[in-house]
């Protein structure tokens, strides 16, 4: 099943329409937190890489896409933080070296929501 997400996954490379990418995020959120063992490598690899395009997906021109990816972020963070929230934090700490400023912006909002001691005063 892991490999399956993998898959779909790397399909966004090659995927132009925000809109396909972002409804295969969503699918793939769902079927990575319905899943019972999640203390996995691969699950992780996974869960950062499905964020880090719910981010990008954030930057979209599209503001119901930009909505949209929203929305699915706060649903993945809300089943995810309950379990582990340190590894949403490491998520969202190399998210913040994304290369739109959109998407480093809403990386860094999640977390000084998440751990707001990890970020300092410039």
């Amino acid at each position: 099943a892991m490999e399956e997400l993998a898959e779909s996954l790397a399909s966004l490379r090659t995927t132009v329409d925000w809109r396909a990418k972002l409804q295969s995020c969503e699918q793939v959120a769902t079927q990575l937190l319905s899943m019972p063992n999640r203390s996995e490598s691969q699950f992780d690899k996974l869960l950062a890489t499905t964020i880090n395009y719910l981010l990008l997906a954030q930057g979209a021109a599209d503001v119901a896409t930009r909505l949209h990816a929203e929305e699915v972020l706060v649903r993945v963070v809300k089943a995810v933080s309950s379990t582990n929230k340190s590894r949403l934090v490491e998520i969202f700490l190399k998210a913040v070296k994304l290369r739109f400023s959109r998407s480093r912006c809403v990386a860094l909002s999640w977390l000084s929501s998440l751990a707001p001691h990890h970020l300092t005063p410039a």
